[in-house]
């Protein structure tokens, strides 16, 4: 269980999601949104589905790990059930 509350927990994965774990500075989510939508190939389009593999090998674990402890802390809001 985490010692951080729900807007902490909230940050924490916001500012990893913002910020790729890789070797890019950029944010892995924002290029693919920004490949799929300007892109005539939309999700099919080459430089969409590379984010996707960086967002996995380099992000994806972080932002898990992160999620998990933001949907814990609602639980504590909400009860043990909440998003099941």
């Amino acid at each position: 269980m985490s010692d951080k509350n729900l807007l902490e927990s909230l940050n924490s994965l916001v500012s990893r999601i913002n910020n790729h774990g890789g070797k890019l500075d950029a944010s892995m989510l924002e290029r693919y949104i920004y490949f799929i939508e300007h892109s005539e190939f939309g999700k099919d389009c080459s430089y969409a589905r590379k984010c996707m593999d960086l967002f996995i090998k380099y992000d994806y674990n972080d932002v898990r790990a992160l999620f998990l402890d933001v949907l814990e802390q609602f639980r504590l809001i909400e009860g043990k059930d909440f998003g099941k």
